[in-house]
């Protein structure tokens, strides 16, 4: 879901990635992913290892 470089929020990838884990908390999920995709470091960021950087440095990996 967040490795597609964009400005806006993918609505479609989350809502087939719902749809295949149906266990998951879309509003939960959206909503947590929202705030991810707001954040200016990480719309900079380039490919999976920088932004695999940028969770473990502001500690995402949960």
């Amino acid at each position: 879901l967040v490795c597609a470089t964009r400005t806006q929020f993918p609505d479609a990838a989350l809502a087939t990635t719902v749809q295949a884990y149906p266990v998951l908390n879309k509003a939960k999920l959206r909503t947590e992913l929202s705030l991810i995709y707001e954040n200016h470091e990480f719309r900079a960021c380039s490919g999976a290892l920088s932004r695999f950087q940028f969770f473990m440095e502001n500690n995402l990996q949960s």
